[in-house]
């Protein structure tokens, strides 16, 4: 999530995960958006144990919702 640029990094990880299990790359990428989602709202609605409220809270929430919305295709 670091990395210059984070869309190329999470294709790069989905590229290298999908030929090594050999899975379609679409099928992984919607699987792992879904994760990416439900592990967000999870922690929204039960807290987080490392921010349980204030400014850390909500930057917590934007870096767990980022990989979501990196695998949003663009429209």
């Amino acid at each position: 999530m670091e990395s210059d640029d984070p869309s190329r990094a999470v294709e790069r990880v989905l590229d290298i995960y999908t030929e090594a299990a050999g899975f379609d790359r679409e099928r992984v990428r919607r699987w792992a958006q879904w994760h990416a989602v439900t592990a967000t709202f999870h922690e929204i609605r039960h807290g987080y144990r490392v921010a349980p409220s204030g400014p850390d809270r909500e930057r917590v929430t934007a870096f767990a919702a980022r990989p979501a919305e990196l695998l949003t295709p663009a429209a």
